[in-house]
């Protein structure tokens, strides 16, 4: 029963720092390619010289596509991250929520799972006939309800 319910509250935990984890790398480009973004939105708003060099208008286009490519390129990682961010928080929010049931409903939930992984392992493997486990649960009963 403690070992169905630990190993799976480990994995529950495993997989909430993995997103977590996963989270913090996103965060991190995505903060890159914000500063990118308004490093190249600002350089395009500065006129270059005293205006005495022809305004180049191929130069302009070619820094205004770029300025919508990083711009895509910012708003695909917030959403990435913010993805990663919520399965990070549910994964931590069912851990939790798991661990405060303990001692009431998950640890016997699991032991029943447990118990009939059980008897089916030694059903099958034919350790025990299936007719002695069904008299051995009749007899548990009986002593349970006396």
């Amino acid at each position: 029963m403690i070992l169905i319910y630990a190993i799976f509250v480990f994995l529950l935990g495993a997989c909430a720092a993995l997103a977590r984890m996963r989270q913090r790398s996103l965060e991190r480009k995505f903060i890159r390619a914000a500063q990118t973004a308004t490093r190249t939105a600002k350089e395009l708003t500065f006129r270059g010289g005293n205006c005495n060099e022809v305004h180049d208008s191929l130069k302009a286009a070619k820094r205004q596509f770029e300025l919508g490519r990083l711009v895509q390129i910012r708003d695909r990682l917030e959403e990435k991250n913010h993805a990663w961010e919520r399965r990070s928080e549910t994964c931590g929010r069912i851990k939790r929520a798991l661990l405060t049931y303990k001692g009431r409903f998950a640890p016997y939930a699991f032991g029943v799972v447990d118990l009939v992984g059980v008897f089916a392992l030694l059903a099958m493997s034919k350790i025990v006939e299936p007719n002695h486990l069904q008299i051995a649960l009749q007899s548990a009963r009986m002593l349970v309800l006396k």
